[in-house]
């Protein structure tokens, strides 16, 4: 963060979410600027770690590099998962970003229409080991013999 201004507005949506949390509001959970509400399903299943929703919504078609906010579905997984981790204290888990590799998710791919950062490089800079992990395995997995 440049500023203490944008760690003030920073501190100041992490207390308004976990207070919307606190009071069961889930529909009024901020991601970045948008509110869970504004997302596309795909993106507010992964919001809400909803993997039947969002296998049901691949299924019905859901673009598996569908952007929202500049994030891919797979970006927002490993956000969604380094900040629960982060946040509450729950231990780090890779649930969702599994299940969009494994739906064929490309970690490899860059955020904001080609012109941000990988996921797999989002996972290894914010410390998401068990992402980095898949990924790692996913790249080794695809390479030619």
């Amino acid at each position: 963060m440049d500023n203490s201004f944008e760690l003030l507005e920073w501190v100041y949506d992490f207390e308004r979410r976990k207070r919307a949390l606190d009071a069961g509001l889930t529909s009024c959970c901020y991601w970045g600027w948008l509110m869970v509400n504004d997302l596309c399903p795909a993106h507010r299943a992964v919001e809400m770690c909803d993997l039947p929703l969002l296998r049901e919504l691949l299924d019905g078609g859901a673009d598996i590099n569908e952007e929202c906010g500049g994030f891919t579905l797979l970006h927002h997984a490993v956000d969604v998962e380094i900040d629960s981790h982060t946040q509450t204290g729950e231990p780090l888990h890779v649930d969702v970003t599994a299940y969009l590799l494994a739906r064929g998710a490309d970690p490899k791919r860059p955020s904001d229409g080609g012109c941000g950062v990988t996921a797999e490089h989002m996972a290894f800079q914010s410390c998401h080991w068990l992402a980095s992990a898949l990924f790692e395995a996913w790249g080794i997995r695809r390479r030619p013999t």
